[in-house]
C-alpha cells in the first residue's frame, strides 16, 4: 500500500540482520533457503547461500 515505507522499512531490517549476524530463511526460494548477510561498497548482500537438504 505504501511502497516508499516498504522500501524503508526493508532498508532498516536488512542494516539490523547485517549488524547483528541474523542468518536468513527464505521459506518459498526454490534455489536458496538460507543465506548470511555481508555489507560491502554497494550495499548488503547476501551470503553463503545455501539449500536445506531434505
Amino acid at each position: 500500500m505504501r511502497p516508499l515505507t516498504t522500501i524503508e522499512e526493508k532498508g532498516d531490517f536488512l542494516d539490523e540482520a547485517e549488524r547483528k549476524g541474523w542468518t536468513l530463511f527464505f521459506e518459498h526460494d526454490p534455489d536458496t533457503a538460507v543465506a548470511d548477510l555481508e555489507r560491502t561498497e554497494e550495499g548488503i548482500e547476501l551470503t553463503d547461500r545455501r539449500a536445506i537438504d531434505a
